[in-house]
């Protein structure tokens, strides 16, 4: 009623919702960059004996009740964990006089940039959301990178404690 009754106050409000909309076009959007990845299947990080003495039916049942992890939820904390990010921090060089002043910093930027979930199928995607193309698709790809090469970590290291346990036990049966 009042201020559309009000020309000079029809005009402000008209002066005030140009303001406000050439002020959004101003504000840059968000630039989203998303990377897919498949994991390896499970056996291959040693979940396959696990997955095979449960049985199918049996392991569907307890991860149902939360009894038994998906190879998928491994991979996605593998994914979010901070070995991951501190590795994306050091490739990038993200802490230093051109990025962030600490490393805890640099990890709470990487929370709010970055998000790791899973797709139907086991795939995992990394979806960061900065205002810099360039960065995002840097981060993407650095947060791919880093989640195989901790993937890779760990299937190492899980296959030298197999061999160290299989070495041991092949000394013990032999000096009996």
């Amino acid at each position: 009623g009042a201020i559309a009754a009000d020309p000079r106050k029809r005009r402000l409000g008209y002066a005030l919702l140009a303001l406000v909309l050439a002020a959004l076009c101003v504000v840059p959007r968000p630039y989203v960059a998303r990377a897919k990845m498949l994991p390896q299947d499970a056996s291959s990080i040693g979940l396959g004996s696990m997955m095979n003495a449960l049985g199918a039916q049996l392991q569907g049942l307890a991860a149902l009740f939360g009894g038994a992890k998906q190879p998928i939820d491994l991979y996605l904390a593998i994914a979010r964990g901070t070995e991951v990010t501190d590795a994306v921090i050091a490739r990038l060089r993200l802490v230093g006089p051109d990025g962030y002043a600490t490393q805890d910093a640099a990890r709470v930027a990487m929370e709010r940039k970055v998000d790791v979930h899973s797709l139907t199928g086991g795939i995992i995607e990394v979806e960061v959301r900065t205002h810099d193309r360039k960065q995002a698709e840097a981060l993407a790809a650095a947060y791919v990178q880093a989640i195989s090469d901790r993937i890779v970590a760990l299937s190492r290291d899980r296959v030298e404690r197999k061999r160290k346990i299989v070495l041991d036990r092949f000394r013990d049966a032999s000096r009996k």
